[in-house]
């Protein structure tokens, strides 16, 4: 749900930053937006919804008469990168600590049956660990992303303890990545706001709430949240890239527009609401069509917005594929037989991922 909320204020903050006319509806939109996220997501992944759009606000909304006060944005931060490692250092070991601490095996018990003692494999982490271990043996396996456990298997391959330690190392490396790369989307944002005081402590306070997320533990077990994270905020850095830099070339923009689909994409591997990213590129082809349309009805074309436009088309499907490819994996193993046929074989579209969610886990995605 990161996703589309940060889509929703990059698009602001891109499309809007010279029109002073559109700041009495800010507001309104970002109640919209905000509201979104608490209706299509579950609880342990809204965290970086809210810590994506905050940093954006906060950055962002300055321009239109919504500056907090100036004595709050006063300090500079000689080395921001130093300080939030060190929050992010410190958070992780309490975080460790308790996990280490607590008493008694938990009420989940069946994780002493394979993994001993690891207190960071519990709930979700349990399929995520065994898919890597074993490929996807029953239906309702494929509600967890194949991102994960491909990942996984690729570089531990399929002894069970090796699998484990790669994915907790996996979680705490991608949480922190993704810490620094809200910093640097923030201090992009930052940049092209043109404020005129110091907000070098913005992106700083963004991160710091980015590592201590309601989300916990959870960024630091096997999970797909923290790996899910960081691809979208790799996704959203690049995008930004592509569409801020001032010197860019069209090659540079291309690449960065295609590599941003391709980390979308990648993530949408993992979590399939990772399709909501796709909205900025939606966004930007529906306008450049328009645009290249009517170019064309005036006798006149410009090579370098045909080019643009080819790059977020191809950066679209990149997204697309992230949710259809594993769908498309289950319909070839359970769809193709003439006997034992599934039921959601006959849907249209056949989702797999709707059917299980709804048929083992009594919860109906935004899609189904």
């Amino acid at each position: 749900m990161m996703s589309l909320n940060s889509a929703i204020i990059l698009q602001l903050s891109l499309l809007v930053e010279n029109d002073t006319g559109t700041s009495r509806h800010l507001s309104r939109i970002w109640r919209t937006a905000a509201g979104l996220g608490a209706d299509l997501v579950p609880p342990e992944a809204a965290w970086t919804a809210n810590n994506s759009l905050c940093v954006s606000l906060l950055v962002v909304f300055p321009s239109y008469g919504f500056s907090p006060p100036p004595d709050s944005l006063a300090m500079s931060l000689p080395h921001p990168l130093l300080s939030i490692s060190a929050t992010f250092v410190a958070w992780k070991s309490l975080i460790l600590l308790i996990a280490w601490l607590a008493p008694g095996q938990g009420y989940d018990t069946s994780t002493s049956l394979l993994f001993g003692a690891n207190r960071l494999v519990r709930w979700d982490a349990i399929y995520f660990v065994q898919k890597a271990q074993r490929g996807d043996v029953f239906e309702q396996e494929w509600a967890f992303g194949k991102g994960l456990s491909t990942l996984l298997s690729g570089i531990a391959g399929h002894e069970l303890s090796a699998i484990t330690t790669t994915g907790i190392v996996v979680s705490h490396l991608t949480h922190y990545l993704s810490v620094v790369l809200l910093w640097a989307i923030a201090v992009s944002l930052s940049m092209t706001t043109r404020l005129g005081h110091d907000t070098s402590v913005i992106p700083f306070i963004a991160s710091c709430l980015h590592i201590i997320s309601p989300a916990g533990i959870f960024l630091s077990a096997p999970y797909g949240e923290a790996p899910f994270s960081c691809l979208n905020m790799l996704g959203f850095w690049l995008y930004l890239q592509a569409h801020i830099s001032p010197d860019s070339s069209v090659t540079r923009k291309c690449c960065a527009l295609i590599m941003s689909g391709a980390s979308f994409g990648f993530a949408t591997t993992i979590r399939s609401n990772g399709i909501l990213s796709g909205l900025p590129f939606l966004f930007d082809a529906v306008t450049l069509s328009l645009e290249t349309l009517r170019q064309l009805t005036k006798g006149k074309i410009r090579v370098s917005r045909i080019l643009v436009l080819t790059s977020t088309v191809v950066a679209g499907t990149c997204i697309a594929i992230g949710l259809v490819l594993p769908q498309y994996l289950a319909y070839l193993e359970y769809c193709t037989h003439d006997e034992d046929v599934r039921p959601w074989c006959y849907n249209r579209p056949p989702l797999i991922f709707s059917f299980v969610q709804s048929h083992y886990w009594y919860a109906r995605p935004f899609f189904s």
